[in-house]
């Protein structure tokens, strides 16, 4: 536990491993320490959706294109396959007034460089024959795409590994301690203290109790989702 790191990411979910893999990739010495295992939080009960559509602001729209970029990139060069699937996304809307509405919205997106199509309710059933065929119609936004989120992490831990980072899985965070100027001395854990010179708190929903330990307030709050996983049999 003493082995010094450069950076200790704290949380072995999406956000950490992807910290992880592009911090190994800068070239730092990386430690992962993760409470249970990887993706054994949120990350694997996701949906893994790729989105433009439901942006509220020019500068989440412009952070989300980013995003698709480097999700295309990482399907390329990851070793492991995360089930990358850029299919595009159809918005249904159940009356004219909604799909108005939505190709106001599409029009906006279609501005930033976002490519969308209206599909009125014949083409619909086109596209997707066991939907409801009193719809109105929908916008099928080409470039959206969905990700296995379970499976992407573990693609990027994999791929932060075979960089030299480590990843000590069944390691619960307790803290941060701060040395001299009030800068990151190391994280500290149950199992004893990983020296540090920097720390990405990437705990999810546990992440506020971590960071009050180095005086900093997270706003991160849980909410209760459900996700359902279909499964094909072969």
């Amino acid at each position: 536990m003493t082995a010094p790191a450069d950076v200790v990411v704290i949380g072995g979910g999406i956000v950490g491993a992807a910290c992880a893999y592009y911090l190994s990739r800068a070239g730092a010495r990386v430690r992962v320490a993760e409470r249970d295992f990887a993706a054994s939080g949120t990350s694997r009960a996701c949906d893994g959706l790729i989105l433009f559509s439901d942006k509220a602001s020019p500068a989440e729209l412009a952070l989300a294109q980013a995003s698709a970029r480097l999700w295309a990139e990482l399907a390329e060069t990851l070793e492991v396959d995360f089930e990358y699937a850029p299919t595009g996304t159809l918005v249904l809307y159940e009356t004219e007034e909604g799909l108005a509405a939505g190709q106001r919205k599409a029009a906006e997106l279609q501005i930033a460089g976002v490519r969308a199509e209206i599909v009125d309710a014949a083409g619909l059933r086109g596209l997707e024959p066991n939907l409801a065929h009193d719809l109105a119609g929908a916008i099928y936004y080409l470039d959206e795409a969905q990700v296995d989120a379970r499976a992407a992490t573990l693609a990027m831990l994999d791929a932060a590994q075979r960089l030299g980072a480590t990843l000590q899985a069944g390691t619960e965070v307790t803290g941060v301690r701060l040395g001299a100027e009030g800068r990151i001395a190391a994280v500290t854990t149950k199992q004893g203290e990983i020296p540090a010179a920097a720390v990405v708190c990437a705990a999810g929903v546990w992440s506020n109790e971590i960071a009050r330990s180095a005086g900093v307030e997270l706003p991160v709050r849980p909410r209760k989702g459900h996700i359902l996983v279909q499964l094909q049999l072969r």
